[in-house]
């Protein structure tokens, strides 16, 4: 029997690579030809160079009343599933927290 968490688990691995919604990745494309945030593959690369590892598996972009910020959601090896938190202008991860 499968139980809810494999069947999550079977459907993050079966996801194609990660892609924004069409207005988080217009805003965001906007912003970072600015120079206002930091293109995503520059906080992905910077996190992992600091240790994050796992696969990942969604992102999104939000503006909470000019600070911009990414959600990226990782799937660990364990099969975990985390989200962190980054802050779009400089990189730094605000929060890390398991789904």
């Amino acid at each position: 029997m499968i139980c809810k968490r494999n069947l999550l688990l079977i459907a993050c691995l079966a996801l194609t690579p990660p892609a924004m919604g069409q207005e988080d990745y217009q805003q965001a494309r906007m912003l970072m030809e600015q120079g206002i945030v930091l293109p995503l593959e520059v906080i992905i690369a910077q996190a992992r160079r600091n240790g994050m590892t796992g696969k990942v598996i969604d992102v999104h972009f939000h503006d909470h009343q000019g600070h911009y910020i990414y959600r990226v959601v990782v799937l660990d090896e364990a099969g975990l599933i985390h989200g962190v938190i980054f802050d779009a202008t400089s990189g730094a991860v605000l929060d890390v927290h398991e789904d």
